[in-house]
């Protein structure tokens, strides 16, 4: 009997380690805004935007998935569209913060960047008339993870942070990542086709193992049938066989 997944379990999984990542990069943005605060500088600027995007986009998607679950594959789908609109947000923050662009206020910027993601996820869980697949799902989860792992990368790179600093809030990064993708419903989607591929091998398997006509006695003495056929290839008689 093959055996599936529950998908309430990965999405309860994906929610708690969301608002446990949300919680850390909160509390890493804090650290970051006051020492923006004494030591100023136009990358760590936007480093601070960025850390207050992502942490309240995670937390407030994760409060709300979990207050209300999100019902139907078509919301599903724009709530991951939300999630990869932050990403993206998020990512071309830290750009900016390398291209030294002047952020005066990056905590006032921060809140409002995460203010409207707050609304449009809220909007995302009213049902829409777009329809949605399961590769589109796939491709979304594909999307947000290769974009945090950008981000790591961007955080790994700003060597004005502490080795460790930089290390561990690159990890947090991509677990967040991941339970986004988590949370996008395609592990499911992809769990569940895997399962009916491997139901229906092993039930044709069984129809064909019951199905199978009975092997022929020639099978039964395969040498008197080989020395029959070369004797006929050589051009000798060959005696038929006496029946018993």
């Amino acid at each position: 009997m093959a055996t599936t997944r529950d998908p309430r379990l990965v999405e309860t999984a994906a929610l708690i380690a969301g608002v446990m990542a949300g919680a850390l990069l909160l509390i890493a943005a804090l650290l970051f805004y006051f020492h923006w605060l004494t030591t100023p500088s136009m990358r760590q600027s936007w480093t601070v935007t960025a850390l207050v995007v992502l942490p309240t986009q995670v937390l407030v998607a994760s409060g709300h998935d979990s207050a209300e679950p999100v019902s139907g594959a078509r919301t599903q789908l724009m709530s991951s569209g939300v999630d990869l609109l932050a990403t993206a947000l998020v990512l071309a923050l830290m750009v900016l913060g390398t291209r030294a662009v002047r952020n005066p206020r990056p905590l006032l910027l921060g809140t409002g960047l995460a203010t409207a993601l707050m609304f449009m996820h809220v909007l995302a869980h009213v049902e829409t008339p777009l329809s949605s697949s399961a590769p589109a799902s796939g491709v979304v989860a594909v999307a947000i993870v290769l974009g945090h792992l950008g981000i790591a990368r961007l955080v790994l790179r700003d060597h004005s942070q502490l080795a460790w600093a930089r290390h561990r809030l690159a990890l947090t990064v991509i677990s967040v990542g991941v339970a986004h993708a988590a949370r996008s419903g395609a592990f499911d989607a992809q769990g569940c086709r895997l399962g009916r591929r491997r139901s229906a091998r092993r039930g044709s398997r069984r129809v064909g193992r019951r199905h199978l006509p009975a092997a022929p006695r020639l099978l039964d003495h395969p040498a008197p049938a080989l020395d029959r056929a070369r004797g006929v290839i050589a051009g000798d008689r060959v005696q038929p066989a006496r029946q018993p």
